[in-house]
């Protein structure tokens, strides 16, 4: 029986979203639970004389929570990056094997036919402008070399 990594990787890759999708739910639910415990404590605090002090500690614990969980979100993230990367360098390895298999057996491409572009004459538009259109419509200010040298030297004598 001959051994197919392609397939191991999917299978892999399947129980391990099914695991992220777990997990994620997890964090949703328990973040769901820190903002109601929150809340709870927030409400408490209202009912006390030193309500700053009382929501400071309940917001204090709060953010810590959350910070976790925050944490255990960008853990999973970063594992499913490193799935879909070694997913996509399987992929690429699969084709790149499959470049090895002989012209003959391997499926060719589609061909596309592009439509033809209409002629310049039917649509219209202008050819666009030569260099020699458009050189002549500037103004030449030094027209060789020696005219450059000339100004450089009136230049320097005039200093």
């Amino acid at each position: 029986m001959r051994s197919h990594p392609f397939l191991a990787t999917v299978l892999a890759l399947a129980a391990a979203a099914a695991h992220g999708a777990d997990e994620r739910a997890r964090i949703a639910a328990e973040r769901a639970q820190a903002q109601k415990l929150y809340d709870t404590r927030y409400r408490e605090c209202q009912s006390q004389f030193a309500v700053t002090a009382c929501v400071d500690k309940a917001r204090a614990e709060r953010r810590a929570t959350l910070e976790q969980l925050s944490q255990q979100q960008a853990v999973l993230d970063d594992a499913e990056r490193k799935q879909r990367a070694a997913q996509r360098a399987q992929q690429i390895h699969e084709k790149m094997s499959q470049g090895n298999v002989p012209a003959a057996q391997r499926p060719s491409p589609e061909l596309q036919v592009k439509a033809p572009r209409a002629s310049r004459k039917s649509s219209g538009a202008e050819p666009p402008p030569t260099m020699s259109a458009t050189s002549a419509k500037r103004p030449s200010i030094v027209k060789n070399s020696s005219d450059a040298r000339s100004i450089a030297r009136a230049i320097r004598t005039s200093r």
